[in-house]
């Protein structure tokens, strides 16, 4: 395929005036747009190459690309593509090399060529090895440090409703379908694993489609020697101890997620902030590769747990915003008192409304195919199914209109374990919703209404492949891209 010149001329005017465009209004990076922009101009030199100059700037071209990927890019994968860069770059520069000494030099017999090729790539990967392992023995020695490097990546990060301010009844269940991978944690007594939740964030109010907190309060917690107590005063309730190391991956949250109710924490960071809904968060968005250890307390079922004193009143003002509903389909108040018929206490009440929700509807990712006014109300009387946003968000109004406060909580379940690693991998397709009531004697309490998801497992082949895949990632984060100077010590 040959391109006219004047062809050539007009798709490079076009691309200068469409770098802006990508700049500005597609990439919005600079570096991600001058990116795109070598790709093209590789691909017009593949085109249009005829000398040999012209495939030693392609060569020269190819080589910036790799600059680039090893510049956007801290995934495994690098590692796989770069093998592939170095082995196909030694084949083509040797046979570059060959074809310039067959047009200065008589012509090979076919029989002498035939011999060559094998020990052309025999000499191709015995080169791109030795380079493999020459690389790999300077990395292991030269000092760095790590968190400099990753501080200076440029991050995509992660979209994670949920964890802002203001949450539209619908946007948690947007990213379930996707299994990008968001934490991986270690928990060193895996017997209490069963049932965890990682809490991220909690709503207060909900405006009907909205569930938001519009005055947001935080108090800041400083963090000395890299240790930071969590648990404010009376807070301390039964339940067994677990603690964990939670590794996050580039989200675009400021939350931190723990499981139960944490106790303390171990960071890098100069302070924690502590949201007026029992959250914690960052004072900025984490950087790529962030890392911290927590202790917490799992919270023990109020059936079976003795209720304490500091937990047996609220504030009015505390009351009331939990106590806050919007304008309702009258149906939603009548249907709470059905469920509740025949409970007497408050936490009986709840239960009853979770076990309602849990076992007379159903689950499904699908969204209505329409927009509806009150999506509450065509939840519970008209569709019948939905996902944990939805459950979470009619047990929390339910138990309003019952006099209970209640708030939405939001985070992620375990997760999936990885033998090969020992961790548990947390996916955004692990995203969730809960109900937190507030019970007399318990404090909040943890309920979930959502029913089990009925979809069948996926292949046991993939789910395998993708153990292996995540394994090999956690490597290449542990002892490439985390790689620093206490690991080398």
């Amino acid at each position: 395929l040959e391109l006219s010149e004047r062809l050539v001329t007009f798709a490079t005017l076009f691309y200068i005036g469409f770098f802006w465009i990508d700049y500005f209004l597609l990439s919005r990076e600079f570096l991600t747009a001058t990116v795109h922009l070598v790709f093209f101009l590789a691909v017009m030199k593949i085109l249009t190459a005829k000398t040999n100059r012209d495939y030693l700037y392609t060569a020269v071209i190819a080589f910036l690309e790799l600059l680039a990927a090893a510049i956007l890019s801290i995934n495994f994968n690098f590692f796989v593509l770069l093998a592939l860069f170095l082995l196909s770059a030694m084949g083509a520069l040797t046979s570059g090399e060959i074809r310039g000494r067959v047009q200065r030099t008589p012509a090979t017999p076919r029989s002498g060529l035939k011999r060559f090729y094998p020990r052309l790539a025999v000499l191709s990967v015995s080169i791109t090895a030795g380079i493999m392992v020459l690389t790999a023995g300077l990395f292991f020695v030269l000092p760095r440090t790590a968190d400099a490097a990753l501080s200076r990546l440029p991050v995509r990060r992660a979209y994670l409703p949920g964890f802002s301010d203001q949450v539209t009844l619908g946007e948690i269940g947007e990213i379930k379908t996707t299994s990008r991978v968001i934490m991986h944690v270690r928990i060193f007594r895996r017997e209490l694993v069963a049932g965890l939740k990682w809490r991220g964030g909690a709503l207060a109010e909900f405006d009907g489609k909205r569930w938001l907190n519009p005055n947001p309060q935080a108090d800041s917690i400083p963090v000395e020697n890299g240790h930071v107590e969590l648990s404010p005063p009376g807070a301390l309730r039964t339940g067994q101890h677990i603690n964990y190391h939670v590794d996050l991956d580039a989200v675009d949250t400021d939350a931190l997620f723990f499981a139960g109710a944490p106790e303390r924490l171990d960071l890098r960071q100069l302070r924690v902030l502590r949201t007026d809904t029992g959250s914690y968060r960052l004072s900025q968005l984490p950087a790529p590769g962030f890392r911290y250890d927590a202790y917490s307390r799992l919270e023990e079922p109020p059936e079976s747990a003795p209720p304490t004193d500091a937990a047996t009143v609220m504030g009015l003002a505390a009351r009331e915003r939990y106590l806050q509903l919007p304008s309702l389909d009258p149906r939603i108040r009548e249907l709470a008192r059905t469920f509740a018929a025949h409970a007497s206490t408050y936490l009986e009440r709840a239960r009853a409304v979770e076990r309602h929700l849990r076992t007379e509807y159903g689950y499904t990712l699908e969204l209505p195919q329409h927009e509806v006014s009150d999506p509450l109300a065509y939840f519970l009387f008209t569709r019948k199914k939905g996902y944990c946003e939805y459950f979470a968000s009619a047990m929390t109004v339910m138990l309003r209109t019952l006099h209970i406060p209640a708030r939405l909580a939001t985070g992620f379940q375990s997760g999936i374990y990885n033998p090969l690693t020992e961790l548990w991998v947390v996916r955004a397709s692990d995203a969730h919703s809960w109900v937190e009531a507030w019970i007399p004697g318990y404090g909040w309490t943890t309920f979930d209404p959502t029913p089990p998801d009925p979809s069948p497992p996926g292949f046991a082949l993939l789910a395998r492949l993708g153990l292996y895949l995540d394994a090999g990632e956690t490597f290449w984060r542990e002892w490439v891209v985390s790689y620093d100077v206490n690991r080398q010590g």
